[in-house]
């Protein structure tokens, strides 16, 4: 009994240090965010959710608009980098994605509508790619010319995929 009482005690401390550490992360992801950008990986199930059935027609207006605001912001504060901007200048700029990336994940991972449509998804990769470099790079890092050609393209493809 005392055995099986110290591995629940033992499984209870894994526990929370794991939401310590997701905690932590968070933390570590938002403060990144005011920059614009990611140095925790984003914490999504990347398989694609349900195709929709009907194309786009079921995808919600509000939906569109967000992802909108994200990939113009995204674009502005990449592109203001890219022209040599004081970090204080791209911290301001992408300080909005913080929020976007609430209300997309609060609002659409789960939404069937909307989880499996290729801008969701797309999206999906950009804050990945943006997490991992980050995240390998520090999140005062200089985007490099790959990183920032890709995602520049993602973001393309995203307001493509919007129209």
């Amino acid at each position: 009994h005392q055995q099986q009482q110290q591995q629940q005690q033992h499984h209870h401390h894994d526990d929370h240090v794991d939401d310590v550490a997701a905690s932590s992360s968070r933390r570590c992801f938002f403060s990144a965010a005011s920059l614009g950008f990611f140095a925790s990986s984003v914490g999504w199930d990347l398989v694609p959710g349900e195709a929709l059935a009907e194309g786009n027609a079921q995808r919600p207006k509000a939906y569109d608009k967000l992802a909108r605001e994200i990939t113009k912001t995204i674009r502005k504060t990449v592109e203001l980098e890219e022209s040599g901007a004081s970090l204080s200048e791209i911290r301001k700029s992408g300080d909005p994605v913080k929020g976007y990336y609430r209300e997309l994940l609060t609002k659409y991972d789960s939404d069937a509508r909307v989880n499996g449509d290729e801008s969701f998804i797309s999206l999906k990769d950009t804050f990945q790619e943006l997490g991992n470099f980050y995240r390998a790079n520090g999140p005062n890092s200089r985007l490099t010319e790959d990183v920032r050609e890709s995602v520049l393209s993602k973001l393309q493809s995203i307001d493509e995929s919007l129209q």
